[in-house]
């Protein structure tokens, strides 16, 4: 934001892992959300990752999935992952001053099961005003959903089932 040769990558590891299988990401644990600031100068013009920028968490043990969603402004980001184990959805603000760390948090009850294992999609409308999420899990089945989403507050509400049925859902687009 605001830089044609600096980026920002995310990542996310192992959240849909269970507490009891080896250890997996960079820091050898159930990582959860990273990201790395990317400098296309460096390398000969080919880019690489600044010296000391690499591997930088957030949140530990994440859904498999994240997703970037505008601010109201239209210059600043949202970051949403989803919190393993849990219904609670962090959004973590990027702007021009960099990735703020403290995220908002959205907390739910019921819906997706609370112990998460497989896939998570979340993906956003055309409009930017709702986020679907698939949870496909062969173990606890899983749940097709649909949330509001403010962008200028980062907040996730109104959960709504789009399916009633728990099954291994896989993936969900707009």
């Amino acid at each position: 934001i605001g830089s044609s040769t600096k980026y920002y990558a995310f990542q996310v590891d192992g959240g849909s892992t269970t507490f009891t299988q080896p250890a997996c990401g960079p820091l050898a644990r159930f990582d959860g959300l990273y990201y790395h600031i990317i400098d296309m100068t460096l390398n000969g013009g080919l880019g690489d990752i600044v010296a000391g920028r690499k591997n930088i968490s957030l949140v530990d043990s994440t859904g498999e999935s994240v997703i970037g969603m505008m601010h109201e402004n239209g210059k600043d980001f949202w970051i949403i992952v989803r919190k393993a184990h849990s219904n609670n959805y962090y959004s973590f603000l990027v702007t021009q001053s960099g990735v703020c760390t403290t995220p908002v948090i959205s907390s739910f009850t019921g819906g997706i099961p609370s112990n998460p294992r497989g896939l998570m999609t979340l993906a956003p409308s055309h409009d930017a005003t709702q986020i679907a999420v698939s949870q496909g899990s062969t173990i606890s089945g899983g749940l097709l959903q649909l949330f509001d989403f403010e962008s200028c507050s980062g907040r996730l509400s109104n959960p709504t089932n789009i399916s009633n049925s728990l099954r291994g859902w896989y993936d969900v687009a707009f």
